[in-house]
């Protein structure tokens, strides 16, 4: 009986040790789709101060913000910041000039980010924590020129 308690314990606090790790990395993905998200808010509110043709200060405004929401209170990489056209009726995002954020018009920032988790227990058992991502979209609907004064900012898929 003392040998079956001793191996229970041992699967029970094995199993304990995954549920803690996996748990920590929802939360760390769930942190990273809220920074994303953030940014890509942030950006495309820019979009509507300059009428949606300056790209540019749009993706350094995203990129600023990932740097303002830590996830897990770590620092997050930006992986990618791309500005382009949201076509709401397709739905489909399209990145100009390869995504760069030049003084062009758009109407849509899309944000990547990325963060490498760490495991307690994974590392332990000789498992390398992964690497997570997360990716948002932000469009201002209808357009950026012809929206004021009542423009909208949402997050699209």
């Amino acid at each position: 009986m003392i040998v079956l308690v001793g191996l229970l314990i041992v699967a029970m606090v094995g199993f304990a040790a995954l549920a803690i790790d996996f748990g920590r990395l929802d939360n760390l993905k769930a942190d990273l789709q809220t920074t994303a998200d953030a940014a890509a808010l942030a950006g495309a509110v820019e979009l509507i101060t300059t009428g949606g043709h300056n790209g540019f200060v749009a993706g350094n405004v995203a990129t600023a913000w990932v740097a303002k929401n830590p996830a897990m209170q770590a620092t997050v990489s930006v992986v990618s910041v791309q500005c382009g056209v949201w076509y709401d009726a397709l739905p489909t995002f399209w990145a100009l000039f390869g995504g760069a954020c030049f003084p062009v018009l758009t109407n849509a920032v899309q944000v990547t980010v990325s963060r490498q988790s760490s495991g307690l227990f994974m590392t332990a058992l000789g498992v390398a924590p992964p690497n997570l991502r997360a990716t948002a979209r932000a469009a201002v609907l209808p357009d950026p020129v012809t929206c004021l004064p009542n423009c909208r900012v949402y997050l699209v898929p």
